[in-house]
């Protein structure tokens, strides 16, 4: 029994790891890249055979808005590699500047924007981006952001390179 399922779950295995490699790539320049049907890990398969997995994005999508004006995006990072990392920039096409925001509440009961530097991303954890916490603001947009549409988020992480994102634009 054992000689027949092994044969059987090795292939399956390797479908698998095929598919995912498929769907997210990396590219000519080093990057990552996801969109949203992909939702799933960085994988592929090291020359003694392990998978390996990476940094992964899911539930991203942004808020329409027009050009001048600014936006907010926001997903959910998961770090499945054997160590920490940190989360130390963005960059888009679709805005002038790109900021990393945590939203606090401060003494008086108002929600106060603080600019955050970089954000930590733990092994096996995950950081969310969130209405009301952490999240990606467009700062002076360069053209429409109109529901329906899609823009590229380059995620900079220190030890790990590029991680490109194609982001699903909604109507909040």
């Amino acid at each position: 029994m054992k000689k027949v399922l092994l044969p059987i779950l090795t292939g399956m295995l390797f479908l698998i790891v095929l598919v995912l490699s498929i769907l997210v790539y990396k590219d000519k320049t080093g990057n990552y890249s996801q969109n949203q049907s992909t939702m799933d890990d960085i994988c592929g398969i090291t020359d003694d055979g392990a998978v390996v997995t990476g940094i992964r994005a899911n539930n991203f999508w942004g808020k329409a808005g027009l050009k001048g004006d600014n936006s907010e995006i926001y997903l959910i990072l998961h770090n499945r590699f054997a160590e920490d990392d940190v989360l130390v920039g963005i960059s888009s096409n679709a805005a002038k500047s790109v900021e990393i925001h945590l939203s606090q509440m401060v003494v008086d009961g108002a929600m106060k924007m603080i600019i955050q530097e970089s954000v930590a991303l733990p092994q096996n954890r995950k950081v969310e981006f969130v209405p009301g916490s952490f999240h990606i603001m467009l700062i002076n947009l360069t053209r429409d952001l109109n529901s329906g549409d899609e823009t590229l988020l380059t995620l900079h992480f220190q030890n790990q390179g590029n991680l490109a994102v194609i982001i699903p634009i909604k109507d909040w």
